[in-house]
């Protein structure tokens, strides 16, 4: 049983190096076994990369590759702080730290999980080469084959680096034992010798070519280090189709029990897709059309229909979240039947894209609600997001700053200016207004021209809205209180 994260580790993320995200349940007032992680920070923060590097962490983790745990093992080890100084990884790299022993969660890897990037989409298309679950399995095959391969030219570059250096050794000492013996050489041997030296040189600065070479190589495959693609969201259509033909099938048969099952199968999905769309009307219909053709489409209360095909980028956005995490639990539930609340962790780049705030408000508790046994991790640059969820932590990257806190009666407005790196609750014409008036309001002895220029600002500023008038107000009383 998946035992969820608690810490993860960034060794660098091409900003930063050597910082820790605590997300620890233990000071969390929270029922669940787990907390979400919300990170944000400003463009070029870094927080791309960091959930880029932990996919690739838990996708080594899923296909029982465990990676060496150099911070973690240091801090049980009573030797915090060396680890950070020792790895100086050229890459984005992360550690992780779980409620459960690393290796055993290596062993016991069979759990649902999901990476959603900005490059998300939800496909139309219905894919016949095989089920979702065989291709799943492929691409994690494919993906371990692919590591495999990697370490192997590693492990091949730095042998070929080791032989070089153990070349070079073994030539100095040549040279040196030809030097020792130059003594007792008469002229003929001490030209050879010389020619001798002059070779194990050259073949010396050879070797210390070729592994100036192989650790470029290195470096390279490094830098371009196998990607997972566990993708499966294009087969939810022909998912959607199997379960009707299923349902259909059940009905012929007059099998009424597990025909009923299908049949509220499809009733739970429609209340999920009426969320969705905020509307409680809203229904899932099919319709074949002909023997070879047939479709899933969406009927409002009005008569008017449209099809998958048709969705808003927003709304697109939302179903490639939601076909990629129900075809994982799916998948995981076709191997294990008997668990009806998979647990497993969900990582999402940019939540909030193409979403309209109204649903960026809902969005979290609606992902949390539907698949409450499912850890997410999610960067966000969105307000709104961040103070929807309760059982969250929000790590700042500008700040590295941990909010445990439930922020949920925070208002946007001062997590937008603590978090969000705004300077001001109101637009930059009128932060600049404002603060020259409040400039002026500071000097105790205002010229005629300065005091023409905060009357205009204030009648400005007051004209703009109650509350500035109400804030220009504020500031005057206050800097009269102070003479």
């Amino acid at each position: 049983m998946f035992k969820y994260l608690k810490e993860i580790f960034v060794h660098y993320n091409y900003v930063d190096r050597n910082f820790l995200i605590n997300f620890d349940k233990a000071d969390s007032e929270g029922d669940k076994p787990f907390r979400h992680l919300i990170i944000t920070g400003k463009n070029g923060s870094g927080k791309t990369k960091i959930l880029e590097a932990l996919n690739e962490e838990m996708s080594n983790v899923i296909c029982g590759i465990g990676q060496p745990q150099t911070y973690f093992n240091h801090k049980k080890n009573g030797k915090n702080g060396t680890a950070e100084s020792s790895f100086e990884y050229p890459y984005p790299k992360v550690e992780t730290e779980f409620y459960e022993n690393y290796q055993k969660v290596i062993k016991n890897n069979d759990f649902v999980y999901a990476y959603l990037g900005t490059d998300r989409s939800f496909e139309i298309t219905v894919e016949k080469n095989g089920s979702f679950i065989e291709a799943l399995g492929k691409l994690k095959q494919k993906y371990r084959d692919k590591v495999s391969e990697y370490y192997k030219q590693i492990e091949s570059l730095e042998d070929s680096i080791k032989t070089n250096q153990d070349d070079i050794v073994y030539r100095n000492k040549q040279i040196k034992d030809i030097q020792d013996k130059s003594e007792i050489f008469d002229r003929k041997q001490l030209v050879q010798a010389r020619g001798n030296i002059n070779d194990l040189k050259r073949t010396i600065q050879n070797c210390e070519l070729n592994i100036q070479k192989y650790q470029q190589d290195v470096k390279t495959l490094e830098q371009n280090k196998p990607k997972s693609d566990f993708s499966i969201s294009k087969y939810f259509l022909q998912y959607l189709f199997e379960k009707k033909d299923q349902q259909v099938f059940a009905i012929g048969d007059e099998e009424h029990e597990k025909a009923q099952v299908f049949t509220q199968w499809f009733k739970d999905l429609n209340v999920q897709f009426q969320k969705i769309f905020e509307n409680e009307k809203i229904e899932l219909k099919h319709r074949r059309i002909s023997d070879t053709e047939r479709k899933f489409y969406f009927e409002l209360p009005d008569g008017r229909t449209f099809n998958f095909d048709q969705l808003s980028h927003g709304y697109n956005n939302i179903f490639a979240i939601v076909a990629e995490i129900w075809l994982h639990i799916e998948a995981y539930q076709a191997k294990h039947p008997n668990d009806l609340n998979p647990r497993g962790l969900v990582i999402i780049d940019e939540l909030e894209t193409h979403l309209h705030l109204s649903l960026q408000e809902k969005i979290l508790p609606f992902l949390t609600g539907l698949f409450p046994n499912i850890q997410f991790i999610i960067a966000t640059h969105s307000p709104v997001i961040m103070a929807s969820e309760t059982d969250c932590v929000i790590y700042d990257l500008d700040e590295k700053y941990t909010e445990k806190d439930n922020i949920t009666g925070t208002s946007y407005t001062v997590l937008m200016t603590s978090h969000l790196g705004l300077g001001s609750e109101y637009s930059l014409s009128v932060t600049k207004d404002l603060n020259e008036a409040k400039k002026l309001l500071g000097i105790k002895d205002r010229t005629p021209k300065q005091e023409k220029r905060l009357r205009a600002l204030s009648r400005k500023l007051g004209d703009l809205s109650p509350t500035l008038a109400l804030e220009i107000i504020l500031a005057i009383e206050k800097y009269a209180e102070a003479e």
